[in-house]
């Protein structure tokens, strides 16, 4: 189940996205975000998708959408901020790459509320609540990155780390 994916991983509002797209594109590689491809495969949001059906289904969907994407090579791929929270993720995202995008959680509060897309996003001490119980569990990936405001530095932190290993 071994293969050269990248995953990203980290709180939501850290930068996932958008430095798994700038780094897909500096190494030449496929980009995959795992929420905006369970929102397509299940053709409605992820907020919709915990309305309805639960979070547990989610967390499942999540899943057997990483175990899905470890049969593949050469993705960039970044993670939903609770995927982190099942023991079988962190080892099926250990076996590639996986790196943890710290970032500032002030700067991350701030961007989760810019909009009311994210269902576990009631209030900040909610958020800080949650964030706390996770960080424990982002700190089991292989590799560590703190990324500042600038997501072209924080893709050249983690090429280094890549060589380096």
């Amino acid at each position: 189940m071994s293969s050269n994916n990248i995953y990203l991983t980290g709180f939501m509002g850290a930068g996932k996205s958008r430095v798994g797209k700038l780094l897909a594109q500096k190494l030449s590689r496929k980009f995959i975000d795992t929420d905006h491809l369970i929102e397509e495969q299940q053709g409605q949001r992820i907020k919709a998708i915990f309305e309805e059906k639960g979070e547990e289904h989610f967390r499942n969907l999540e899943t057997d959408l990483l175990k899905d994407l470890s049969q593949k090579s050469g993705l960039i791929v970044s993670t939903g901020g609770g995927l982190p929270m099942k023991p079988e993720n962190q080892e099926i995202m250990n076996q590639a790459y996986c790196v943890f995008i710290e970032t500032d959680f002030e700067i991350m509060l701030e961007r989760i509320f810019r909009n009311d897309k994210r269902p576990l996003a009631k209030t900040p001490e909610q958020v800080k609540e949650l964030y706390e119980a996770r960080l424990p569990l982002y700190k089991k990936a292989k590799f560590t990155v703190t990324h500042s405001l600038d997501p072209d530095a924080t893709c050249q932190k983690i090429m280094a780390l890549l060589r380096s290993k």
